[in-house]
């Protein structure tokens, strides 16, 4: 399953049509559009809706399926050039001023920048990349659903310096829809992503091999289950991975220790 998370209709609506999502009548929580292996949920804006709607849409179908994540959504900058796309490459919260990095996907599609994720809206611009008000609440919650090169960012630049924010929905959708080709070029290659990880089945007595080199959280086993999945899809040998591991002997450093693995692969790719 391909999820997409919009705060806004009108960013939503240019993947309701391409893909001809239909509204689910049954569900109330938030607006849900859905065909076959691929959903879109609008959240609303700011931190706290998107990570409502993201756990929501999650648990819905967590159990029948690996999820992959898309947020699609516009953001500000001080200088790029409204109508400019990007994929997010690293996430910055505002209150907790912490920084979390998804996992590159092998692409061309789209160029890759920073985002600051704001309490509130804002024309007060970085220097360097962009601003918006979900991306580090949706980042953090659908990396407790899914491995972190399963969950990305697409922003377009909707405001800068020499262009106030703007609230017409029409125009809004109209940025986001010129780029809707590059989108879903950028989606089918996520959606092969999600693909071999589902093909990729990690036994328990397998886990357990890794669990013994360290006492894990049940938070910190089921990321250690997704990030081994996703090395695993990548054809990395398990044993040679398992002795990466066993050099360290906190959970939190084989964890960091095999993320690291995973971004130096997918940034070599």
């Amino acid at each position: 399953m391909l999820i997409w998370v919009c705060a806004l209709h009108c960013e939503a609506k240019p993947v309701i049509d391409f893909y001809r999502l239909k509204k689910h009548r049954d569900q109330t929580a938030f607006d849900l559009y859905s065909k076959d292996e691929m959903a879109c949920v609008v959240s609303g804006m700011g931190r706290v809706n998107s990570a409502a709607a993201t756990a929501w849409v999650g648990g819905l179908y967590s159990l029948n399926s690996v999820l992959a994540w898309i947020n699609l959504g516009v953001a500000g900058s001080k200088t790029v050039e409204v109508g400019s796309a990007f994929v997010i490459n690293k996430i910055v919260d505002e209150i907790s001023g912490k920084a979390a990095y998804p996992i590159p996907l092998k692409q061309k599609d789209f160029t890759s920048t920073s985002c600051l994720t704001l309490t509130k809206s804002s024309t007060d611009y970085p220097a360097q990349g962009l601003i918006d008000m979900e991306a580090s609440a949706f980042f953090n919650t659908a990396t407790r659903f899914s491995s972190a090169e399963l969950v990305q960012s697409i922003k377009v630049v909707s405001d800068n310096v020499n262009h106030e924010p703007d609230h017409n929905k029409q125009r809004l959708s109209t940025m986001i829809q010129n780029h809707q080709q590059t989108i879903s070029s950028f989606a089918n290659k996520l959606e092969l992503v999600r693909q071999q990880q589902q093909a990729v089945s990690l036994p328990n007595e397998r886990l357990q091999l890794f669990l013994k080199s360290a006492h894990f959280t049940s938070t910190q086993r089921s990321q250690l289950k997704k990030i081994l999945i996703n090395l695993l899809s990548q054809n990395n040998n398990e044993k040679q991975l398992l002795e990466l591991a066993s050099q360290y002997k906190k959970s939190h450093q084989i964890l960091d220790c095999l993320t690291q693995h995973l971004q130096q692969q997918s940034q070599e790719l």
